[in-house]
């Protein structure tokens, strides 16, 4: 038999339409009966519980100490001088760290009031920016070295000043390139914010407002050299005011493990979530041992 074109065209045409309107490969669609279930939770409670303890032996060997320095230090001195003890060798990178205690960078008040266009370069409408940048009023439209971005985000920054000496009182150098995300620095932020300046990247990291609540979390810089233990002098220019909030200030200083700077979230994610999978199989057991229980007790009624 000979097919015409219009023949095969008709013969494509059935097997595209038998292809998406019926099942034309096999599979395998598992019945979760109870007892599965509980076996299936039951494994990922071992699984995860495995994970967990992994997880809390990295974070273990990760190496941090934090103190709090605006109880120490006189809101407007400019050389307020604390000691920090290292009681072990810290390896490099060393990450330092500022946080702000009392502060919400997410309520949605706060992290509104910044302007996408005008921080991108480009030279958006004052009208545009009166709304965007409520409840503040900007001054001017196009970043420049002299028009600073408007908005609650960009005028709060953090202005403390933080200098390090070692133990044999050498300036300890604390770098700044790679503490901003990448996106941020050579897409989302104009190269107007901020020119020439090697607090750049310091208030890009401000400007990408944290999640967090309660407190406020950004790196200040990172020193690239194992710091020995000892006692280190931090100089600091405290004038940041926390007070009309009742904000507090620290500072950490912070190794790299291997699940992060803060590794301890993830630990507590997934033991959270082993802890879960563990009280569903043993609810389910539960279930099953009651419903056998009460067949038995029927039965022997019935006897």
């Amino acid at each position: 038999m000979v097919l015409t074109g219009n023949g095969l065209g008709d013969k494509l045409k059935v097997f595209v339409v038998k292809l998406f309107t019926s099942q034309q490969t096999k599979y395998l669609q598992p019945v979760l009966t109870p007892l599965l279930s509980a076996v299936l939770f039951g494994g990922s409670f071992i699984l995860l519980t495995l994970v967990t303890i992994f997880l809390f032996i990295l974070s273990g060997a990760q190496n941090s100490v934090s103190v709090r320095y605006d109880n120490q230090c006189t809101f407007g001195d400019n050389a307020c001088q604390i000691s920090v003890t290292l009681d072990e060798d810290m390896k490099k990178p060393v990450y330092l760290h500022y946080e702000v205690k009392g502060m919400y960078q997410n309520h949605k008040r706060y992290y509104s009031s910044i302007s996408d266009s005008q921080l991108n370069g480009d030279d958006p409408s004052m009208s545009s920016l009166k709304s965007d940048c409520y409840p503040l009023t900007p001054t001017c439209t196009k970043l420049s070295a002299t028009c600073p971005p408007c908005g609650l985000v960009a005028t709060s920054e953090y202005n403390d000043t933080i200098s390090i000496e070692d133990p044999s009182s050498t300036a300890v150098l604390i770098k700044t390139d790679g503490i901003a995300w990448s996106t941020d620095v050579n897409s989302r932020i104009t190269e107007n914010y901020k020119p020439n300046d090697a607090n750049r990247e310091r208030g890009i990291a401000w400007l990408r407002t944290s999640g967090l609540m309660g407190h406020t979390r950004k790196t200040y810089g990172y020193v690239d050299a194992d710091m020995p233990a000892g006692t280190y002098k931090f100089e600091i220019s405290n004038t940041y005011p926390v007070a009309a909030f009742k904000g507090e200030k620290h500072l950490t200083l912070s190794t790299v493990s291997t699940v992060g700077i803060f590794g301890i979230g993830l630990p507590i994610l997934f033991l959270f979530s082993a802890l879960l999978c563990g009280m569903a199989a043993l609810a389910i057991l539960g279930m099953i041992g009651t419903r056998i229980g009460v067949q038995k007790w029927r039965e022997t009624k019935k006897e």
